[in-house]
């Protein structure tokens, strides 16, 4: 299903639409602009691919392919800055129709406790600068051996932009 679809069919009647005036978010058209793709140069371990593109595991494949299919823009491991840290999402998805992106997170391995301390740093910094899970910030979460369906990934991306639709409808103004 493509996004103009899944719009047309959250945005009803066609008296209403979405009113950018009400958008206020750091995450913006000109934020979005200045994001480059990263990418895991360097990255030891083993190495997937999506469309050319070196991406780190299976789950970002799988989100990639979701993103693609629902034909939604995105950059793969932007560098952005919070206070003195640099850090990299696994996908930054911009949406012009709102004029403002989100972020995707894909934490693979929850079963070890390393990577999970690391992570909830990660996540916390992203909290504190006031990113919003389920506004500004997706999570997907897995093991080594498990990770979220496709299906489930398609209704968390569908349910923010249906959140955004919401927030943002002129139906209300």
């Amino acid at each position: 299903m493509s996004l103009k679809k899944v719009l047309d069919q959250l945005v009803v009647p066609s008296s209403s639409s979405i009113d950018l005036r009400m958008i206020n978010t750091p995450f913006d058209k000109a934020f979005w602009d200045h994001l480059r793709s990263g990418g895991v140069e360097g990255y030891a371990e083993g190495r997937y691919e999506h469309n050319g593109r070196k991406l780190r595991s299976r789950g970002e494949v799988v989100i990639a392919q979701v993103l693609d299919s629902l034909g939604l823009e995105y950059k793969y491991e932007p560098s952005i800055h919070i206070g003195e840290y640099r850090y990299n999402p696994d996908f930054a998805v911009y949406l012009p129709e709102f004029e403002r992106c989100f972020f995707i997170e894909f934490l693979g391995m929850l079963d070890k406790y390393d990577y999970v301390a690391k992570n909830s740093s990660k996540i916390y910094s992203y909290m504190s600068s006031g990113m919003v899970i389920n506004r500004d910030l997706l999570l997907f979460y897995g093991t080594l051996n498990s990770m979220p369906s496709v299906e489930d990934i398609v209704e968390d991306i569908i349910a923010l932009i249906s959140k955004w639709c919401r927030m943002y409808s002129a139906r209300g103004a």
